[in-house]
């Protein structure tokens, strides 16, 4: 009887450091670090916003802990360049400011053109942004691939979203991914190269994606710094929830 209950607390003594070992293992491998995108069409005001969003994620994670990004990891070149170093073209066309201006590949182009850049988000995500979660930091990506799914000739690609879906399932994606709202009107008041009618088809494409629960909607109808402080205000609660059920 009495060895009995010795090698219970024997157990018990035990079990604290094991437990104390075991958290301090998964402290090790878990990511603590924070990957959020924000999506939208041009003219959304997204620059502004972001701006914003980094400089309220500083004051948490600490000064120069935000790495920015656009759209992809580009840990692959751009498809032009790799076609002019091949020397299938002369030039790069590099004029950012009109990125609808050429028409969608093909089947076929469209095809390589996708399974081109999903290589790129998915090695990018293991060359770029995991440090950066590993070292505890946050990763800001200015659009995603959420954005090519919504604005896929963008990238020139013409295939089935559903695809295109599909495959962004399998990538490691953002833990917090936002669309930046705003009434067509005011995005066709900032960007003249839009209608209205392309406005209001990319805003439907955006909030397909809210709808299935891939991104998360963030008026923009007001000021920039308030559109911020409700991103950072959603991370930070979902954050503690998490936190929250974790202790218990």
């Amino acid at each position: 009887m009495l060895r009995a209950r010795l090698n219970v607390r024997s157990l018990k003594s035990l079990s604290g450091p094991l437990w104390f070992l075991a958290y301090r293992l998964r402290d090790q491998f878990k990511l603590r670090g924070l990957f959020v995108s924000i999506s939208g069409p041009d003219g959304s005001g997204k620059t502004t916003v972001i701006r914003e969003v980094a400089a309220q994620l500083e004051t948490i994670f600490g000064a120069g802990e935000v790495r920015n990004a656009h759209f992809r990891p580009t840990v692959l070149p751009r498809i032009a360049k790799v076609a002019k170093k091949a020397r299938a073209i002369n030039t790069v066309d590099e004029n950012y400011e009109q990125p609808h201006r050429a028409k969608p590949s093909g089947v076929i182009g469209s095809a390589m053109r996708l399974i081109y850049y999903w290589f790129d988000y998915l090695g990018g995500y293991f060359r770029h942004i995991l440090p950066v979660l590993k070292r505890r930091e946050v990763m800001l990506f200015d659009r995603y691939y959420f954005d090519m799914i919504a604005d896929p000739s963008r990238s020139r690609i013409a295939l089935p979203k559903r695809l295109m879906r599909v495959l962004g399932r399998l990538l490691p994606l953002p833990d917090y991914a936002f669309f930046i709202r705003v009434d067509p009107e005011e995005i066709r008041r900032r960007k003249q190269e839009l209608t209205i009618e392309r406005i209001v088809e990319l805003n439907g494409q955006y909030e397909d994606l809210v709808r299935r629960g891939w991104l998360i909607p963030i008026e923009n109808n007001g000021s920039p710094e308030e559109a911020a402080a409700a991103i950072v205000d959603c991370i930070i609660a979902d954050r503690h929830a998490k936190a929250i059920r974790a202790l218990r």
